[in-house]
């Protein structure tokens, strides 16, 4: 993937505004895995906070409250990347072993972060860090 580009996106797929949205007809095959934490078959993230995996990418994930509006947390994009770098700088840290120094400037220079969700209260962000990078 190119610097600067987004992720290719399913045919079909459709980022809603204001609870409205144009859909298209997408059919699906998930696989769905229970990893049990310490066996390596997820990222240590995994079992804290959600957090997607696809066959050439691990994509961490922020939301503004993923557990509701507790604390007066509310939907907030700032919250939001905040999280979903941190989740990501985790996931290089502790199971790809780089020092979170250079962690950072890893995720400057070559992850790209997109806005998931900004319909409903809770907003999210989502990171891609491309696997082939760490061949």
């Amino acid at each position: 993937m190119a610097r600067g580009t987004a992720p290719a996106e399913p045919a079909g797929w459709v980022r809603p505004v204001a609870l409205t949205a144009l859909e298209g007809s997408l059919r699906a095959t998930f696989r769905l895995t229970v990893c049990k934490p310490g066996s390596g078959d997820a990222p240590s993230v995994a079992y804290r906070y959600p957090f997607a995996e696809t066959a050439g990418a691990w994509v961490p994930i922020g939301l503004s409250d993923p557990d509701g509006a507790a604390n007066g947390q509310v939907g907030d994009l700032d919250v939001a990347m905040r999280r979903a770098v941190v989740n990501a700088l985790d996931l290089l840290e502790h199971d790809q072993g780089m020092d979170r120094a250079t962690a950072y400037a890893y995720l400057s220079a070559a992850a790209d972060f997109t806005i998931s969700q900004v319909v409903d209260r809770t907003v999210g962000v989502h990171g891609v860090i491309t696997k082939d990078h760490f061949a």
